[in-house]
Formats: C-alpha cells, structure tokens, sequence
C-alpha cells in the first residue's frame, strides 16, 4: 500500500512538473505586468506587496490569496506545491482544507460565472465547437464530473464549460469543493507517507543533513 501511494505521489508530481516545464514563459509575462502596475497603477503596489508578503510566508491569508489567484485559468500557479510548502510552515490539514478549499471552489465559481454569463460563443471560441452528444454530456453529468476536474492538477478551464452549458451551479460548487478537499487531503497525507517511507528505507533526513553542509 505505501508503495503505491509512494508511487502514485512521484507520479503527480513529474506530471506538474513536467506540464509547468511548457509555461517558463510566465514568469517574464508576469514581470512584465508587475513592472507596469508599478509605473502606471502605484496605489496597486502596496496591495501586491501585501499579497506576496502572505504567500511567501505561507499564512493563511496567503494561502487564500494564492487558492483564489490560482483559478485564473491564464497563471500556471499549482496548488499541489504550495499546498506542501504552507504545510511544511505550519498550516495544518484542517487550515488548508478551510482556507485552500474555500478559497479555490470560489475561484472555480467566478470562472463557471464568466463561462455562464459570456455563453458558449466564447467557449466555442477557446475549445473548439462541440458534438451534440458532448453538450448532452455536460449537461447530464456536468458536476459529478466537476468532481474529477477539481483533483486534476491543472488550471481551471473546464469550470467556464459547465458555466456555459448552466450546469447546476449548487450542484457544480459542492462537488468541487469536495474534490479539492479530497486532493488537499491525499497530497498531504500521501506526501507524509512517502516520507516516512522513504526515511524508514533510506533515511533521506540524513541525506538532507549533508546536502546541507
């Protein structure tokens, strides 16, 4: 069982790894957008140094911050990394799933607004046109599969879908909402369990202890 959770936790992560490995390009987009608010929108820097101070201290607040900012389907920000790093600041599980799940299922709401107010002529227009079978699919079993995309690691664009072919919203929040926190409690716990593995089979504290001298 632990090699499997050990397994299935190597795996996740290559897989964010190597998805956020496509979108470097980000953080000269992002510089850019900073450099600009700062010359042109001052009274915006302090609320942006606010939100960076939380983040990178890994406070709650900064972790609402960092859940809501990171539905914004356009930032390649993960939750998985930063869920490990508030954990490893102090944050408990129950912090996170409050805070990181609250926070996401309401970014994932503003993105099901955004699809169901613009209609699905902008989402044609970003994913393609669709079957008359996929539009009775999303329609049919839109939430419970809003389940599956609140686990998957990646931005939130299916959100915008379920908007746009009016998913039930109460529906869409509370499957996503139970996804994310089923995410945020198999991350921790199986990132716990592959420590504990790896430090009982190869002592990895002291292998961190030597990188350190």
């Amino acid at each position: 069982m632990k090699s499997a959770i050990v397994l299935l936790l190597v795996a996740a992560v290559i897989l964010v790894i190597v998805y956020y490995g496509y979108n470097t390009e980000f953080l000269y987009f992002w510089t850019k957008i900073y450099n600009y608010t700062s010359n042109n929108l001052p009274w915006l820097e302090p609320a942006l140094f606010y939100m960076q101070e939380h983040i990178t201290a890994g406070t709650k607040e900064g972790l609402a911050i960092y859940s809501l900012v990171g539905k914004i389907p356009v930032l390649p920000m993960p939750m998985e990394p930063y869920v490990l790093y508030v954990s490893s600041k102090g944050l408990t599980l129950t912090d996170i799933m409050l805070y990181g799940g609250i926070f996401t299922t309401i970014g994932a709401c503003l993105n099901y607004l955004f699809g169901y107010i613009f209609g699905t002529r902008v989402v044609s227009y970003i994913f393609g046109e669709m079957s008359d079978w996929q539009e009775d699919l999303i329609q049919k079993i839109g939430a419970p599969m809003s389940f599956l995309a609140a686990i998957l690691p990646f931005p939130d664009i299916t959100s915008m879908v379920f908007g746009a072919y009016k998913v039930n919203f109460l529906y869409f929040a509370v499957f996503t909402l139970a996804g994310i926190c089923l995410k945020f409690y198999a991350l921790l716990t199986g990132s716990y369990e592959a420590f504990n593995f790896l430090q009982k089979n190869y002592n990895v504290s002291s292998m961190f202890s030597l990188l350190g001298k």
